[in-house]
């Protein structure tokens, strides 16, 4: 029986400035090489608002960039990608990765990261089913965010949403109204501190620490000021987007998929591999001929126990 035909395949990049547009649009062509898709089209988001003219990459059907507002920094430019796409294209049945800047400056993407997302996008382009696919970061503990409860939630520097998750995932600035209510306004009225007393308290002290406390926190965290105000409070909208997305794709019954293999025992040894290998910046030759072999063994070894999927 024959695989049902997929559908396009559409690419959200935001940006600001495009000063590593080079690096990031040919890592995303080749972690998407696999993936199924009768189309393929690119969006790229310049939020500094200077779009410059771009040329079909290889493996893309259509592109264009338009200027983001930066109103609320990545999260708008993909809202405003999106709608461009569905303009130019339409978004019927459409499989949508999103992605930004940050891959070239805060992700390191080794062979073992790119070889694992590749192969868990290929996998999830074909599947009709609500999934977000990508890193899985958590909160200490299970806790109430501004779109439900949450504990583990998918990085939104690179990820793909399938077309069945594409109703509850859409807007993707649907909570930015709720989560400006739980968000002082300016500093004058603030107490010193990002979060209204309608905010989950045990939520707002886990954002707390990673936004201020540089120790086990953000490697930007800082004390709150009256300088820095405007900064943190657009970081922690950030922050609450990235996991109101995935809480809304659970509650409407989705899926959220680790590009990590197996239990938690292979997803340990997958990471300690490729810090070792981002260490000591181990060859892609390496990795074909020395990483991967280890991969393949140590998912025999565990598949008994191996899951992927979070619910």
């Amino acid at each position: 029986m024959s695989m049902p035909a997929a559908g396009p395949l559409c690419v959200v990049y935001v940006e600001y400035g495009g000063a590593e547009r080079k690096v990031v649009l040919p890592l995303i062509a080749d972690v998407l090489r696999a993936v199924p898709g009768q189309a393929r089209y690119l969006v790229v988001v310049d939020n500094a608002g200077v779009p410059a003219d771009l040329e079909p990459p290889i493996g893309f059907d259509g592109a264009q960039t338009i200027a983001g507002s930066n109103v609320h920094r990545e999260f708008s430019g993909w809202q405003e990608g999106v709608e461009a796409a569905r303009r130019a294209w339409g978004i019927d049945g459409m499989t949508l990765v999103l992605a930004n800047d940050t891959i070239a400056r805060n992700h390191n993407f080794s062979g073992p990261r790119k070889y694992y997302f590749r192969h868990a996008f290929e996998r999830a382009g074909s599947d009709a089913t609500a999934a977000v696919i990508g890193e899985i970061d958590g909160v200490p503990y299970t806790m109430e965010t501004a779109s439900g409860e949450i504990g583990l939630y998918v990085s939104t520097y690179l990820l793909l949403l399938t077309s069945g998750a594409l109703d509850a995932a859409l807007p993707l600035t649907v909570d930015v109204d709720r989560i400006d209510t739980l968000l002082h306004a300016d500093w004058q009225n603030s107490n010193g501190t990002l979060f209204r007393d309608g905010m989950p308290v045990e939520y707002r002290k886990f954002l707390e620490r990673w936004l201020h406390v540089a120790a086990g926190g953000w490697y930007r965290a800082e004390a709150l000021t009256q300088d820095n105000f405007g900064f943190f409070r657009g970081k922690a909208m950030s922050i609450m987007l990235e996991q109101s997305l995935s809480a809304r794709v659970l509650a409407g019954g989705g899926r959220l998929v680790s590009i990590w293999k197996g239990d938690g025992r292979f997803n340990g040894i997958s990471r300690v591999l490729e810090t070792y290998e981002r260490k000591w910046r181990v060859p892609a030759r390496a990795t074909k001929w020395v990483y991967r072999p280890i991969v393949r063994s140590l998912q025999f070894l565990f598949r008994s126990g191996a899951r992927r999927d979070v619910h």
